[in-house]
């Protein structure tokens, strides 16, 4: 009977400290408020310090949000770096604060031709989006057009501003491999 008592508080403890520590886990992941200077400081970091070996570490001088949409509670972002621009995906917890998921961005010692364009398509919350973040100078993009490996084809309409992102769901098998996208 006290051998029983014994494995019962081991296991008890065991299960205990197993759990703190996937909650410790869990809060310190997602971490971002939900605030601009607490969001371009994150983007700052995460590429100073890339969590992935593929990313490339990047000293950022200059964040700076020029775009912030929400779709079903996450956040995409459009942001200016140095002589740069890129996109980040910063996915909600259940704590209400977040973490990235995923930054692209591209950088030029040159000066930027400001029609540029980033795009992919994103799950959220089981549902696929064709999401762009892109400049639009002079307003004269007014539409979108996409075709994917799976034969679907969609046109989204292109907010009239200098920089946007604009957003579309897309079918449940629709990936970023072998898209083709044109803007009019």
């Amino acid at each position: 009977m006290k051998k029983l008592k014994v494995i019962s508080i081991i296991i008890i403890v065991l299960f205990g400290g197993l759990s703190y520590y996937e909650l410790y886990r869990y809060y310190n992941t997602y971490n971002i408020p939900d605030n601009i200077t607490d969001i371009e400081e994150s983007i700052k970091e995460y590429i100073k310090n890339p969590v992935s070996s593929s990313d490339i570490r990047y000293d950022a001088k200059n964040i700076k949000i020029i775009e912030l949409l929400d779709v079903e509670g996450n956040k995409y972002g459009l942001f200016s770096v140095d002589e740069g621009f890129g996109s980040a995906e910063l996915i909600i917890g259940k704590n209400g604060k977040y973490k990235i998921g995923d930054i692209d961005y591209f950088t030029t010692n040159s000066e930027i031709d400001n029609s540029f364009s980033m795009f992919g398509v994103f799950e959220v919350n089981k549902t696929r989006y064709l999401i762009i973040f892109a400049a639009n100078p002079g307003f004269k993009t007014k539409y979108a057009w996409a075709k994917f490996g799976n034969d679907f084809e969609c046109t989204m309409d292109i907010p009239q501003k200098e920089y946007y992102i604009a957003y579309t769901p897309v079918p449940d098998d629709t990936t970023n491999q072998m898209m083709e996208i044109e803007f009019y």
